[in-house]
């Protein structure tokens, strides 16, 4: 992804798949595994939007991630609850799509690392299905997280403002919608310097 090759980076991910010659024996082989089904749906659909194959790899991961790894690996669940939660939503299957979201939130309380859960996703879901009032409470919690990357606070923000626009509050969803702003110059000004550091 940092060389902007992502077909190349495919071809890598389906040779090791080819030479998957046994089953993985510990831990480690069954993460490595989990991984490449997980940059597999990545590629899917970051790259060429085919959300229908990123949920298959997804899934897949998602079943070692759970029955091998004991759904216990902090890189894996960072980034599989949402982002296959948010290919439910998109598919508009809401039940599967809260249960992985809230799933996710669930793992980040326990394991002390509450900045996984993605409460303005789960939002979505809400502001969807005319749950406002629900919405708004994910996106209050969502806010009281500690170490929240600004990405996750923007979706937060934005879902914020749209169910207090939907509750007719239109002052605070105005600034709600300026704070989205503002992290996102933040953000911004964060990549620029993460550029300028070689870390992109």
């Amino acid at each position: 992804e940092v060389l902007k090759r992502p077909f190349a980076a495919e071809d890598l991910l389906d040779e090791a798949l080819k030479q998957q010659w046994r089953e993985p024996r510990n831990q480690l082989e069954w993460e490595q595994l989990a991984r490449v089904k997980l940059y597999k749906g990545h590629f899917y659909r970051s790259n060429i939007a085919d959300y229908s194959s990123a949920a298959k790899y997804y899934e897949e991961c998602y079943q070692l991630f759970v029955d091998k790894l004991g759904e216990k690996n902090y890189r894996i669940a960072n980034y599989l609850y949402h982002q296959l939660g948010n290919i439910y939503t998109r598919a508009g299957d809401y039940t599967r799509a809260e249960n992985l979201l809230r799933r996710g939130i669930e793992y980040g309380v326990n394991n002390h690392c509450p900045e996984i859960g993605r409460y303005g996703d789960l939002a979505i879901i809400y502001l969807d299905l005319g749950k406002n009032a629900e919405a708004l409470e994910a996106c209050r919690n969502g806010l009281n997280v500690p170490n929240a990357g600004e990405k996750t606070l923007i979706t937060t923000r934005l879902s914020e403002s749209r169910a207090l626009l939907n509750m007719g509050n239109k002052k605070e969803a105005l600034i709600s919608a300026n704070k989205v702003y503002y992290l996102a110059m933040q953000a911004d000004g964060n990549l620029c310097l993460k550029k300028t550091n070689g870390d992109e």
